[in-house]
């Protein structure tokens, strides 16, 4: 509204409004400076083939004793694992996913966030070490990572409830794990801990068997249809008031590099030093032979002095233009 405004005041012409926002919607400073209400349609991440293939970390806390959770979660059974940790830094979190991985095997893929445990060189070495892809979200998007932040939720009811019935918060997050682990799941349809080993868990409810219904490969074609079916619910659902954008990042930049000539990376000729050196402003200095530098007459170096103040009474000016007047009472 407010180019239109400026643009109505100097000129005019048929179709000016249609122009103008035409040029600003595919303008990409300004679209991504803008702050709209309508949200890019979601993209689902698809499910992997089998168990532990793909897993994603984050943490929740701290709590009111100071007490950081690691939580893991497998992407395909959603089985969580949480740990106790007293510290967020790589050298904590390495040693405890080292465990982890020690007991349920080495994923292929480990989706987290950009926090400060995950960008460290020791993170990258710690990844490279035992074989595995390293996924970074979206910067400032945790919606990237939304079984983590789901379950995060989970573990918050249960601090509260905990400190309500002033129970040790331990004790109430294994039981809860234990009975989640064991719970049909809303999006796979299957309890995690059957998907995970292929068997039911024992409780203290009664059960009346553990060995699945179904083979391995159809329990895991039937979770697999499931999960596509209810993330393309949660899609449909999320991408109500959703509008995608016009905006091609790699065509639009194409286009303008087109377009403006002093957009045009030039490579530079290593056949042709006098041009670079011609068009550079900074002065080059060539370096000399050994046989030059011995033949050149060593010039002597005067040491910088400061400038002194001469010993007079009458006033001076200093560089800056104060005058400087010795006080009478020195006069003697």
């Amino acid at each position: 509204m407010k180019t239109k405004q400026l643009i109505r005041q100097k000129i005019w012409f048929p179709g000016v409004d249609a122009k103008i926002e035409d040029k600003i919607k595919n303008c990409i400073s300004c679209q991504s400076c803008t702050q709209t209400n309508t949200q890019e349609p979601l993209k689902m991440s698809p499910c992997p083939d089998s168990p532990w293939l793909e897993v994603s970390v984050d943490f929740y806390g701290p709590t009111p004793k100071g007490d950081y959770l690691l939580v893991i979660v497998d992407d395909f059974s959603r089985f969580p694992i949480v740990e106790f940790t007293s510290s967020t830094s790589a050298k904590s979190t390495i040693p405890i996913l080292d465990k982890v991985f020690s007991e349920y095997g080495i994923p292929a893929t480990l989706r987290s966030d950009n926090g400060p445990p995950f960008n460290s060189h020791e993170f990258s070495a710690f990844a490279k070490n035992l074989g595995f892809t390293h996924r970074k979200i979206t910067p400032l998007w945790p919606k990237a990572n939304g079984i983590c932040e789901r379950f995060m939720r989970n573990i918050g009811k249960v601090l509260k409830t905990s400190h309500i019935e002033n129970k040790a918060f331990k004790q109430e997050l294994y039981s809860f794990l234990r009975n989640y682990r064991q719970t049909p799941h809303s999006t796979t349809g299957q309890a995690p801990s059957l998907l995970m080993f292929g068997r039911q868990t024992r409780s203290k409810l009664p059960t009346t068997s553990t060995t699945p219904s179904h083979n391995q490969q159809t329990l895991y074609d039937l979770t697999k249809l499931t999960d596509s079916f209810q993330k393309q619910k949660m899609k449909n659902y999320a991408d109500k008031n959703s509008k995608p954008s016009n905006i091609n990042i790699d065509q639009d930049f194409h286009e303008e590099m087109e377009s403006d000539p002093d957009l045009q990376i030039q490579e530079p000729d290593p056949t042709s030093n006098s041009n670079f050196m011609e068009s550079s402003k900074l002065p080059v200095e060539l370096p000399c032979s050994p046989h030059e530098e011995a033949r050149q007459p060593a010039l002597p170096v005067e040491p910088l002095r400061p400038k002194r103040v001469p010993h007079t009474n009458a006033p001076y000016t200093t560089k800056s233009g104060r005058v400087v007047r010795k006080p009478n009472k020195y006069n003697d």
